[in-house]
């Protein structure tokens, strides 16, 4: 590039430094400008809300005002009212009555009140608009001055000019309070209208059943109404412009309709007096604002509502409040509204002086902006002559240290950035030097990495040769790094094969890297240096050089034993896991044909005496049918899903009778170590006895010539790393060791394994029980032993409180049979079980209705209930194919009954509701099979829960 089209860094820099200037100006401008209208709009909004609260303020007094007149005039001028047509009733009365008590003895009822109409029929008063009636509390009416024709008639269904049931109202003054007032309106007589407003008051007479009453029309309020009108609301204006006003409107049905109000007095359109309103007028912008007036004044009595009206000189619709309140009386509707839109003039002449402001700012700012520019061109040209002089000392000192190692003398120069650059130089001198420190360090920073891999790695030149080996691989080899270095890579990484290895591919050691490609991961087996055997899994990879060529390899290996360990252990999982499925399948048919032979043999035992020839056999099949409900317990305990019914367990007792039950009779003999302060475990009891059940026979077996079997306990506080990862927190160590023939390491491998027995009479199921068991209960168990030597079993089993939710069963007591009385249902799918409950609930008292399925069960239960003969309790099967199941019953049985008393029964016990069977709804559970009295201590104790 020639130096024509260079660019000077002085004069670049002046020219970005003014548009900067100047963009910075626009800027500023531009936010002030923004600032200043939005400051305005927030005024603006502010101003607007300060004045539809001062107008609203200003018509709620307004109406106040008018709606206190009003109340306060009407009350007077009515109760002033009130007062005479008391007096008159009283009057009446008392004619009557006087009338009464002198013809009682002599004359009919018919004859009395003939006179008494007579006499009281020609009184008039009040200008003779005022008159008397009588009616019967049966609505006939005796006397109707005004409307003679009504006399004789039943008038309780005669309404005035607004709806109201007049003579029905009366009759319910009368009946309740002996005496009232009433408000309506009437007809005068003489007048062709009908709708004057007008207050009476009646009173019973009790004699004649009748009520007596009189009337007087308000044309005094209506006067002192109008009086109100031309004083105060026609002459009074107020708001902006004085165009407020206050309105009324006469209140015919607050419900609203066509005709809901009279306009009583418009001092704005006064050609609307008189005339009806209806609630279906929009405003200009189309909303029913008179339903929601009217909503208002329902709900509270006084509302505010927003709409748009015209004004008179314009000729668009203008935002409009108003305020509507009713009198006390509900008859009139006082309202008052202002227009929103008087601010908007005020907020104009603001905007125009804003912008005003706004211009004169902005010229301002120009000047500021040239001011600034002119001062910035001065400053920077006696500053870029200096900067001349020390750019061409700099160039200098350069030209020098491009072929001398002598350093710049930062002394001379005068610019904080150019003595940067000066350092940056000087810095260049030493970059050799630490170059070369590099390359030294490189090889020594290769080891270190190799020293830091977790995986082993060995490295070899293109022969075959070992060269580098890190820690991990000397330590898996048996072999240091300084007696590996040169030796042919199979002799340090020697890969077996055999029976019972894996075979290894060793093509890659083969001293033949010219030919090697990267070898995806496999498995092998190490035989280290001292004849240690470790699983590994090992890849290898070519070392290249810089120019792509091949100077050897890398083989990286890691140990799998442990990993694989692990895998083991996971599959025997497994084995027990299908293992839980078989038995979960075959558990409730089997328990349900147990139960249904345990209740028939039970049953027929009842039946026969004792020295019944046949007793005995019954009694051996009872037994057998023992040990083949034990034997489905065992399986069980491997269903997928059984929840152990956990509770604080003291182990103490539990282990000392299990153990001494089990080795009565035999020559081994039992030596028990288990401290008194020994933690409580959270435990099934049952399923921990069969544990311990389990190991002592397999121990008794083991030692068939006799020996001690020893048993001991000890807490064991948490801690991370002394117990395995499976526990979460404090727990207590079981120790169970033998004196017997012990085991080798194969068979060790397999003891836990499912229907595995080195015993010709076992099941197979004694230790792989005990462990689905210890599992089950979140604890860890492990074994040990030596031919010759015995065996340890070591359990850890987790400490803590029983669940709030668990219940403890009851303990065993008989029931008398004589004592239970009353109805049960059982609902269950095996007809078999059906009968057999059917017995022993007979036996027990009950009467007994049964259903196939949870439907037909609650169905039976919901008859019983209506047909006022309830059951006491439900006995329900949880599991039923093709139907409702007791899951689902119990929840359609409590919907009907709350206080339904379900037990609930399976041939799964270890399913996940019998075990927490209260969380579900249930009161009790019986597990299949069952013998009859803890049949009948179940409900036994349910009905006294």
């Amino acid at each position: 590039m020639s130096m024509k089209n260079k660019i000077s860094f002085i004069k670049s820099i002046r020219l970005w430094g003014i548009l900067f200037l100047l963009m910075l100006a626009g800027v500023l401008i531009v936010i002030d400008i923004s600032s200043s209208y939005r400051d305005a709009n927030v005024r603006a909004d502010q101003i607007r809300t300060d004045f539809i609260e001062q107008q609203q303020l200003l018509i709620n007094f307004e109406v106040e005002r008018v709606v206190n007149l009003i109340n306060f005039e009407t009350e007077h001028v009515i109760q002033l009212e009130q007062d005479k047509i008391k007096e008159r009733v009283y009057e009446a009365y008392a004619i009557a009555e006087n009338i009464y008590q002198q013809h009682k003895m002599t004359k009919s009822i018919v004859e009395i009140r003939k006179i008494i109409v007579d006499a009281i029929r020609p009184i008039r008063f009040d200008q003779g608009s005022g008159y008397y009636f009588i009616d019967g509390l049966d609505g006939l009416s005796y006397l109707f001055a005004d409307l003679p024709e009504y006399e004789g008639t039943n008038i309780l269904d005669v309404q005035d000019a607004r709806g109201k049931y007049v003579i029905q109202d009366m009759v319910d003054i009368v009946t309740q309070t002996g005496e009232g007032y009433y408000r309506y309106h009437w007809s005068k007589p003489d007048c062709a209208e009908n709708d004057f407003f007008k207050i009476s008051f009646v009173k019973h007479f009790e004699p004649l059943d009748w009520f007596i009453g009189t009337g007087i029309y308000l044309d005094a309020v209506e006067t002192s109404m109008q009086k109100i009108i031309s004083q105060y609301i026609e002459n009074h204006r107020f708001g902006p412009n004085q165009l407020g006003y206050v309105f009324i409107l006469d209140l015919l049905d607050i419900q609203g309709g066509d005709k809901f109000a009279i306009m009583y007095a418009n001092p704005n359109r006064p050609d609307l007096i008189g005339k009806y309103v209806s609630d279906e007028l929009q405003d200009a912008k189309g909303k029913m604002f008179r339903k929601e007036f009217l909503q208002g004044l329902r709900e509270q009595g006084e509302c505010y509502v927003d709409y748009w009206y015209k004004k008179f000189d314009e000729p668009e619709p203008s935002p409009k409040t108003s305020f509507f309140k009713l009198t006390e009386d509900g008859r009139f509707i006082v309202a008052a509204g202002v227009y929103l839109d008087d601010v908007e003039e005020e907020i104009r002449q603001m905007q125009i002086d804003l912008n005003s402001e706004i211009w004169s700012n902005v010229q301002l700012f120009i000047f500021v902006v040239i001011v600034t520019i002119l001062s910035f061109i001065l400053l920077w040209n006696r500053l870029s002559r200096r900067l001349k002089d020390d750019f061409g000392l700099f160039a200098d000192f350069l030209n020098r240290a491009a072929y001398s190692s002598e350093a710049i003398n930062r002394d001379l120069v005068k610019f904080v950035e150019l003595d940067q650059m000066a350092d940056t130089a000087n810095q260049m001198l030493n970059d050799k030097a630490l170059a070369e420190k590099a390359l030294i360090d490189e090889r020594e920073q290769l080891l270190v990495t190799l020293y830091s891999i977790v995986d082993g790695v060995i490295t070899t030149d293109t022969n075959g040769h070992v060269e580098l080996m890190n820690k991990v691989a000397e330590n898996l080899t048996g072999w240091t790094q300084v007696a590996a270095a040169g030796r042919e890579i199979a002799e340090v990484f020697n890969l077996g094969g055999g029976e019972n290895h894996l075979d290894a591919d060793k093509n890659f050691i083969q001293g033949q890297p010219e030919n090697s490609v990267a070898v995806a991961e496999f498995k092998a087996l190490l035989v280290a240096k001292d004849g240690t055997e470790y699983r590994i899994a090992t890849s290898t990879a070519p070392i290249y050089g810089t120019k792509s060529e091949i100077r050897g390899q890398v083989i990286v290996f890691r140990d799998e034993t442990e990993r694989l360990k692990i895998e083991e252990e996971l599959f025997k999982a497994k084995k027990l896991e299908s293992v839980g499925l078989l038995a979960g399948g075959i558990a409730h048919d089997f328990n349900n044909i147990l139960a249904g032979l345990f209740g028939n043999i039970e049953l027929a035992k009842r039946k026969i005496p004792e020295d019944h020839a046949a007793y005995s056999y019954m009694q051996v099949a009872h037994q057998a049918l023992e040990r083949a409900t034990n034997l489905t317990k065992q399986l069980l305990t491997f269903a997928k899903g059984g929840e152990p019914v956990l509770e604080a367990v003291s182990v103490q007792q539990m282990i000392n009778d299990v153990v001494q039950f089990n080795l009565s009779g035999s020559q081994v003999k039992a030596a028990i170590d288990l401290p008194d302060d020994l933690w409580p475990v959270k435990a099934d009891k049952g399923q921990l006895g069969q544990v311990f059940a389990n190991l002592t026979i397999n121990a008794k077996h083991a030692m068939p010539l006799g020996g001690t079997l020893y048993i001991s306990a000890e807490n064991i506080p948490y801690e991370k790393g002394n117990v395995p990862v499976i526990i979460s927190g404090n727990c207590i160590q079981l120790s169970v060791r033998d004196e017997g023939v012990g085991m080798t390491a194969d068979l060790l491998e397999k003891i836990f394994d499912p229907y595995f027995s080195t015993k010709q009479t076992g099941s197979g199921l004694g230790l792989a029980t005990v462990r689905s068991i210890v599992e089950k209960h979140n604890g860890y168990i492990s074994v040990a032993s030596e031919p010759g030597q015995g065996t340890i079993f070591t359990i850890l089993l987790p400490v803590g409180e029983t669940s709030a939710k668990s219940v403890k069963d009851p303990s065993p007591r008989a029931v008398s049979s004589s004592m239970a009385a009353g109805r049960a249902l059982v609902v269950d799918d095996e007809e078999m079980v059906r009968k057999v409950l059917t017995e022993m609930l007979g036996i027990s008292g009950y009467a007994v209705d049964t259903a196939d399925e949870g439907g037909a069960g609650k169905e039976k239960y919901l008859t019983a209930m209506k047909d006022g003969t309830p059951y006491d309790f439900v006995i329900m099967d949880l599991t039923i194919p093709g139907g409702m199941g007791g899951k689902e019953a119990v929840k359609a049985i409590l919907a009907i009954d709350p206080d339904a008393k379900v037990l609930a029964t399976s041939g799964y016990s270890t399913d996940p509701i019998m075990a927490q069977f209260i969380d579900y709804g249930f009161k009790g559970r019986i597990l299949k099979p069952f013998k009859l009295m803890d049949l009948q201590n179940e409900i036994s104790r349910v009905l006294n829960t």
